[in-house]
């Protein structure tokens, strides 16, 4: 609906309001009400103390609910330093502080006051204040090229010989309004220095010339930097090595800032300049005590598909610093409805794709791969190693929910005394299970897993519930259901939880299995119908007592194959 046609009182309220002012002021030359397309528009004439400029403040159709804009009638023509990019002028009433009973009056004011004060400035009289409070993201806007700079890369350039150039590599990548660049090694002759924490092979590379200047030559804005002959000059000092490209860039440090002049098209024959943008921190204090010394600690995530990529890319950015994948499919199209992956994988093998995923959240992080199916047809050979570096990790999680699969991850968590997390996703997406083994403390999975068999025939309801592979049930009506990624997500980041948790103290769960409801059904009254687990220990089979005689015979028989090995070892 338009708004002048739906509160027509407020229209003859700014109508008002512009006569009134128009009869107090002599600065109103001119004030013509207007309608463009449904748009109300006023056409104004002021008189800025010796100038009259002719603007067009214009109603949204949110109008009052968000302010007029008032724009030169010219906006490429910039009449204050106070105007945004598309012309409109930025006054002192602005949507985060505009109120439904200011008028289109206010407005006009506001601009006359703003363009009346820049006209003083431009005289003589101090600077127009600002009120602009502007997020990174909005300054950046009209940045083209953009240059993420971190601390160390400040230091490095400080340490190097004042005007002695050193080679350095940038890498970038190509948005869709933005080119980002950033510094990947500098080498000054004495050995290279390499940017930590940035990725090593992502976009495309460049090289160019590094160089530190003398402090406070930087902050002048009339440097004459942009020619090309610059470029040349330095790069003619560091002639390309092994073949490598003719410097493209100049980066100069003082101590306290970078520039960078770059030359980005071939064709090109001046350089421009990027914006630097702070890269900050790599996130830390985001982060709670769960995460506190992962970088140390190592998990097998078995299975990456819809809930095992959404957990690897979990444990990555809370800063696990290894992880162990192991999973034979191959992503296709139709798994990103629920992968955490994207079409930069499709065709690859999940676990090659996801670790390529992983390396670019946490270009530190190391990632060791399986193309294997654990329980499937596989060499004994490549599932026993396989296993065995499962075991070397600090904690398994199983998200294939396959019997044969979990069957052999819990007898290797068992034997080598590792905690295990595992999910379930049920049908229909109507909920799902996360599960903890903790060695000493919990039943041991088998036990833990008939537990919950036991638990569902418990309820006062059919039990219903498949595990995660078969995504899509029915309801009693025939209807499809089928479990999408939010369900998978949520289930997969409870499981992430868990992980943590086991990788920390292991106090954040009271229980070591939760049923969690995410629609109504089965046994859930509604969403978020969080049902705790107690499973008992089941009985313990005792390892059975070797007699005298059969201990002496087994010690007996390593002894004499330890020796036989001595004996054919040259090096014995």
């Amino acid at each position: 609906m338009i708004w002048f046609l739906e509160d027509r009182e407020r229209l003859v309220v700014e109508r008002r309001a512009i006569a009134t002012l128009a009869a107090d002021v002599e600065w109103l030359v001119e004030a013509v009400w207007d309608l463009v397309r449904a748009q109300l528009i006023l056409r104004l004439a002021m008189d800025t103390g010796g100038a009259v400029h002719r603007l067009e403040m214009r109603y949204p159709a949110m109008f009052p609910h968000t302010p007029p804009d008032i724009v030169p009638v010219d906006p490429d023509f910039r009449l204050s330093d106070h105007q945004w990019s598309g012309g409109s002028l930025c006054l002192e009433y602005r949507p985060d502080n505009w109120r439904p009973d200011l008028t289109g009056a206010d407005m006009v004011r506001s601009a006359h006051r703003l363009l009346s004060a820049d006209a003083d400035t431009k005289a003589g009289a101090r600077e127009l204040p600002s009120a602009h409070d502007f997020t990174l993201g909005q300054s950046l806007r009209t940045a083209f090229r953009r240059h993420l700079a971190t601390d160390d890369l400040l230091t490095a350039i400080s340490g190097l010989t004042e005007r002695a150039p050193a080679r350095a590599t940038l890498r970038f990548t190509i948005h869709a309004s933005d080119v980002t660049s950033w510094i990947t090694s500098l080498d000054a002759g004495a050995g290279p220095w390499f940017q930590p924490a940035v990725p090593k092979d992502l976009g495309y590379e460049e090289c160019g010339v590094a160089l530190r200047v003398p402090s406070g030559v930087l902050a002048g804005t009339d440097l004459d930097w942009t020619h090309v002959g610059l470029l040349d000059a330095l790069g003619a000092q560091l002639p390309p090595k092994d073949g490598a490209k003719a410097p493209t860039f100049v980066l100069a440090g003082d101590g306290e800032r970078l520039r960078l002049f770059w030359r980005f098209l071939p064709t090109a024959d001046r350089l421009t300049e990027s914006r630097i943008v702070p890269a900050g921190g790599l996130g830390a204090e985001r982060l709670d005590r769960l995460t506190e010394g992962l970088g140390s600690r190592s998990v097998a995530v078995v299975g990456c598909g819809s809930a095992g990529s959404k957990i690897a890319a979990s444990l990555t950015r809370s800063g696990v610093g290894s992880l162990l994948l192991v999973d034979d499919d191959v992503l296709m199209r139709g798994n990103l409805v629920r992968n955490d992956l994207d079409w930069h994988g499709v065709g690859d093998h999940k676990v090659e794709a996801l670790a390529a995923r992983l390396r670019l959240i946490n270009p530190d992080v190391s990632v060791q791969v399986w193309r294997l199916r654990l329980g499937g047809q596989e060499a004994s050979s490549s599932a026993a190693a396989a296993l065995e570096a499962i075991a070397r990790c600090d904690l398994v999680v199983d998200a294939t929910a396959e019997a044969d699969a979990f069957n052999l991850l819990s007898s290797v968590v068992t034997r080598y005394g590792r905690p295990l997390v595992w999910l379930e996703v049920f049908e229909g997406g109507i909920g799902g299970m996360v599960a903890r083994h903790r060695p000493g403390l919990d039943p041991s999975p088998q036990d833990m897993r008939s537990g919950f068999l036991a638990w569902c025939r418990r309820q006062d309801a059919p039990w219903t519930g498949r595990a995660a592979g078969r995504y899509a049930g029915e309801t009693e009506e025939g209807q499809i259901i089928v479990a999408g990624d939010a369900e998978v997500g949520v289930i997969a980041a409870h499981v992430a939880r868990f992980a943590l948790d086991a990788l920390g103290d292991g106090l954040s769960f009271p229980h070591s299995m939760y049923v969690i409801g995410l629609k109504a059904g089965w046994i859930f009254e509604q969403p978020f119908d969080v049902r705790p687990v107690s499973v008992a220990p089941g009985p313990r089979v005792p390892a059975p007592a070797l007699g005298t005689e059969q201990d002496a015979e087994a010690i007996a028989f390593i002894v004499e194959l330890a020796s036989k090995g001595a004996d054919e070892d040259p090096a014995a």
